[in-house]
């Protein structure tokens, strides 16, 4: 288990993404044993920042690491 908030859960997530792109926010919130809605706003502040973009519909897209 990840412990919630700041860079070790933006670090698990990212590490998950660059794994599968094609992961869901439901998996990363089931594989680090948080909050779906923490993990929401993780995405979203990573993608603020440029370290991951969504590619595609947010049904059938994928995540990308940027940098």
């Amino acid at each position: 288990m990840v412990q919630k908030g700041g860079p070790e859960t933006r670090n698990a997530i990212l590490h998950l993404i660059a794994s599968n792109g094609n992961i869901t926010s439901r998996e990363i919130a089931n594989t680090l044993n948080i909050n779906r809605s923490a993990i929401l706003k993780h995405l979203k502040k990573m993608q603020e920042d440029h370290i991951i973009r969504r590619e595609g519909s947010q049904k059938s897209g994928k995540w990308v690491v940027i940098s």
